[in-house]
């Protein structure tokens, strides 16, 4: 009888996490099974392990919509508002975060929009995958991922939008990406285009994704957390650019190949500007550090746990 190896334990456990949330995702109309599997759930679940215990907390609620939106808390307590605080004219669902037709919201998301294309052109993005997935991110569920590639008759481009496009726009904003991005910036990889596989892409690609969702929840807990102005406080400021200056300090020291971008962009003078950008910029090059140092302690633990039985 063959011994299960780690691996194969790794594997058996993949294949039954996934089996129970096809059927959870399907009776709880967040997938149904045909748009649950065209998602990249191998490299979705790879990068999942990569990030803090709290972020893949805040993705799960955001998935299961169960995160403390007005509407949740109003179920739970009559007299407590449902609207959204921002536009005061929707119910805020875990949806509606996302979707905020507010000035400042849409400002923000375009802006983290920005930060995802640094990044898809940092790390050698297909050129073609990255004109079509900003039109689709930018387009705020308003436009189908076919539609953003109605003049390209490229088969493999038209099989990856109704691929895509039978997941949604939403899910997609959630870090489930279709499996046929991984087999597109592989082959570009291969001739030449990119230092990351393609499956490191799609990780990669996958929590950026989700970044740009937790993006809209940190400026939402502003605005209820901070009534005066939100993180906009005229108090606030001094103390963001003491926190900018030290991460501008520390340089590139701590951060991934694929985040040496955020040291590249431009800041704009705070006593002139809202302070929205930096702030963003901020919380982004935080999380980065952060993601960086558990990988490198993983793999530090890794090597020792090798070195150990090899001893």
């Amino acid at each position: 009888m063959e011994k299960m190896t780690s691996d194969t334990g790794d594997r058996v456990r993949f294949h039954g996490h996934r089996a129970l949330a096809r059927e959870i995702f399907a009776k709880r109309q967040i997938l149904l099974p045909s748009a649950f599997e065209q998602v990249d759930w191998i490299n979705v679940n790879k990068a999942l392990h990569d990030v803090p215990r709290l972020f893949q907390l805040w993705a799960c609620k955001q998935v299961h919509d169960i995160a403390g939106t007005n509407l949740r808390l109003h179920k739970c307590d009559r007299n407590h508002s449902p609207l959204c605080p921002s536009c005061l004219d929707a119910q805020e669902s875990c949806a509606h975060v996302l979707m905020c037709e507010e000035e400042d919201r849409v400002k923000c998301f375009q802006m983290s929009a920005d930060n995802l294309h640094s990044w898809m052109q940092s790390v050698g993005t297909c050129e073609v995958l990255e004109k079509y997935i900003m039109q689709f991110v930018r387009a705020r569920n308003g436009k189908s991922f076919v539609d953003c590639i109605a003049n390209d008759h490229d088969p493999i481009l038209r099989k990856l939008a109704r691929s895509q496009d039978k997941i949604g726009w939403r899910r997609f904003m959630e870090g489930m990406i279709s499996k046929e991005f991984c087999a597109i910036q592989e082959t570009h990889r291969r001739l030449g285009g990119s230092y990351l596989s393609g499956a490191k892409w799609a990780q990669s690609f996958s929590i950026k994704l989700m970044e740009m969702t937790h993006g809209q929840w940190l400026v939402r807990n502003f605005l209820i957390h901070d009534k005066i102005s939100g993180m906009l406080a005229l108090e606030r400021k001094e103390e963001l650019q003491i926190a900018i200056e030290e991460q501008q300090e520390m340089g590139l020291e701590g951060l991934g190949e694929e985040d040496k971008y955020l040291m590249e962009i431009n800041l704009e003078d705070l006593e002139t500007t809202s302070g929205e950008h930096q702030a963003y910029w901020l919380l982004s090059v935080k999380a980065a550090r952060e993601a960086f140092w558990i990988r490198r302690q993983r793999a530090q633990a890794a090597l020792r746990r090798s070195q150990n039985n090899h001893g």
